[in-house]
Formats: structure tokens, C-alpha cells, sequence
């Protein structure tokens, strides 16, 4: 395309990416000085349930069923997120991009959406309202809740406008 109408998107994302170069590149220096084990194999079988249950799962916030329930819903409504986020950035690039089995997907999504605003605000509550002994006050915690809550009312917001003007080309 001859318009200059990237210009901003992909000036962003080059400044996002060069600043993830940086941070990375601190962290890939520690890794250095680390001494290094040939373990990759080691329990290879083990360590991968280990990510299903413990990363995936969210085994280890059930302790404490409410909250961990809560917990689990926003974390895997973030992973549902992440698909609908990355099908955006192809929109950006490419219009015509269309994601497979966009209806039951879109049901899913709108259905992960609505859970996780119930739990984002049930998290914000304990926080703020009932204050259990073991969470410390986070402004970082807060502005976590209030990110991910933005990122779901703007794809309510986004939906619902494509919707009303899927609408009025019909009409």
C-alpha cells in the first residue's frame, strides 16, 4: 500500500519490540553467567504435565476455592483473549483475514468475556472491600484488573460497533 496509514502501527510496534529487545537482553546476560546443565530430557514427561497442571491448570490457586476460581477465570478468559487479539493484528495488516470457525468462537468469546468481567470485579472487591490478610494493597494489582477490564469492554465495544454497522448496510 502506497498511504502512509501503518506509519503509526508499525512505529509502534517497532518501539514496543526494540524496547522488548532491551529488557530481554538484561535478562539473557543474567542466563549467561548462569552454569549450564544438559537437563532438557531429564523428566521430560513429568515436567510437561507440570506445565499442564500447574501453568495451564492453575492447580496451586485452588487452595482457596473462591478465589482461586476467580483467578483461574481470568486467566484462561486472558488466554481466549489473546487469539481474538492476535486476529486483530492480522485485521490490522490485512482486512479480508478471517478467523476459522469465527461464530462458535465469537460465542465463546462473548461468553469468557462476561465471566471475566464478574470475576475481575469480585477481585477488585476483595481487594478493596474485604481485604483477606494474605493480599497486600497493590496499585500494580489494580491497575492489572482495570487493563484486562479495559481490553474486554473495548472488544465488547468493537464488537458491538461492527455489529450496528453490519446492521445499517443491510437496512
Amino acid at each position: 500500500m502506497s498511504d502512509m496509514r501503518w506509519l503509526p502501527l508499525i512505529s509502534a510496534l517497532l518501539v514496543a519490540f526494540g524496547y522488548f529487545g532491551y529488557i530481554m537482553q538484561t535478562k539473557f546476560r543474567l542466563l549467561l553467567v548462569a552454569q549450564h546443565r544438559e537437563r532438557f530430557f531429564e523428566q521430560l514427561a513429568v515436567r510437561a504435565k507440570n506445565v499442564f497442571v500447574y501453568a495451564f491448570g492453575q492447580k496451586k490457586m485452588f487452595k482457596e476455592k473462591g478465589a482461586g476460581l476467580m483467578h483461574a477465570f481470568i486467566f484462561w478468559g486472558f488466554l481466549v483473549l489473546q487469539i481474538r487479539t492476535i486476529f486483530l493484528f492480522a485485521c490490522a495488516f490485512d482486512p479480508s483475514v478471517k478467523l476459522p470457525l469465527h461464530g462458535p468462537y465469537t460465542f465463546l468469546k462473548d461468553i469468557t468475556e462476561l465471566i471475566v468481567l464478574v470475576a475481575l470485579g469480585v477481585a477488585a472487591y476483595r481487594r478493596l472491600v474485604t481485604k483477606p490478610a494474605r493480599l497486600s494493597f497493590s496499585g500494580e494489582a489494580l491497575l492489572i484488573l482495570g487493563l484486562i477490564g479495559t481490553l474486554i469492554l473495548s472488544d465488547f465495544l468493537l464488537d458491538g460497533t461492527a455489529f450496528a454497522l453490519a446492521m445499517k448496510t443491510e437496512a
